[in-house]
């Protein structure tokens, strides 16, 4: 697991300073900023603030900039914070050790500066490492506003999986005309491209997503795939959910091929590497319903764990 690295990385810079040199890049090196507070809070402010739908606010981001992030979060996985912190600066996104005080566990967060009107220079997301993680575990929030409530579903198995990551996408998926903030959908985003970084063989990428009964009648309350055939970890989901009296239905290949993740262009990176890749929707209200939201999130931790 990438936390290895992590505190390998920082003992040894802490064994170079005391040997009396200095890391190249901490010459230039950019303030790493600390916070705490409610994570779930933290993550319903940054997406009660994000540009909604139609308003063309997401900045699509060139090859360089992409490159760019996935650099300073494989940076973050190897415990180089200011090195991670100075490669974001210029891109107006900070490095932030937050401690959770719900959990008391402390992450470091990739975190986009705001305009001074409040704007985002970017919208392409929040980015969270837990570097004392205990599940190689990625929680992957692609639609934040459209899957309604689908981040309070990932903070909430993040929390109880002890996950390694969390990533919550920057903008409604429609927020611009041609597609490309649909991070699920869209290669070419800062999300893919931290995934991307994330993600290796022992890997298993958790897509929350939502679905509305009205237009699917007959998939029940929740519609679990891997984007494929059904893999392991997809019936043990499928199993478990039932078990804890969800409706939920398992993709095959064939049925309930409308929310079969078949396009989702993370399912398709992650399974390049050999990592599982895990997509559940739900209908609206299991989301809204903070009883049956916590029993969901515990029942997908508990095989993600």
């Amino acid at each position: 697991m990438r936390r290895i690295i992590f505190l390998t990385a920082a003992i040894a810079t802490v064994l170079i300073v005391g040997l009396g040199a200095q890391p190249q890049e901490a010459l230039s090196a950019t303030a790493v900023k600390s916070a705490s507070g409610d994570l779930a809070a933290r993550v319903n402010s940054f997406v009660g603030t994000i540009p909604g739908k139609g308003t063309g606010a997401y900045d699509v981001p060139t090859s360089s900039e992409r490159a760019t992030m996935a650099s300073a979060f494989d940076a973050i996985e190897a415990g180089n914070l200011s090195r991670a912190a100075s490669l974001v600066n210029p891109l107006k996104y900070d490095v932030v050790q937050y401690k959770d005080t719900v959990t008391g566990r402390t992450s470091v967060m990739l975190a986009e500066r705001r305009n001074a009107d409040g704007s985002w220079p970017h919208a392409w997301g929040l980015y969270v490492f837990s570097p004392k993680a205990t599940s190689d575990t990625s929680v992957e929030v692609a639609h934040p506003v459209a899957d309604w409530n689908t981040e309070d579903v990932g903070v909430e198995t993040f929390r109880k999986a002890n996950a390694e990551d969390l990533f919550v996408a920057g903008a409604h998926r429609y927020a611009n005309s041609d597609g490309s903030a649909d991070v699920a959908h869209a290669s070419a985003s800062v999300f893919e491209q931290i995934h991307k970084a994330a993600v290796e063989s022992e890997t298993k990428a958790f897509q929350p997503h939502g679905f509305s009964q009205a237009d699917h009648p007959d998939y029940g309350e929740a519609v679990i795939s891997a984007g494929t055939a059904p893999t392991q970890l997809a019936q043990d989901v499928h199993g478990a959910l039932r078990g804890a009296g969800f409706d939920a239905r398992l993709y095959d290949g064939v049925s309930y091929s409308d929310l079969g993740a078949t396009t989702n262009v993370q399912g398709k990176s992650a399974r390049a590497v050999g990592a599982d890749f895990l997509h559940v929707e739900t209908i609206k209200p299991i989301r809204d319903d903070p009883a049956r939201r916590a029993l969901l999130a515990s029942t997908l931790a508990g095989k993600l764990r």
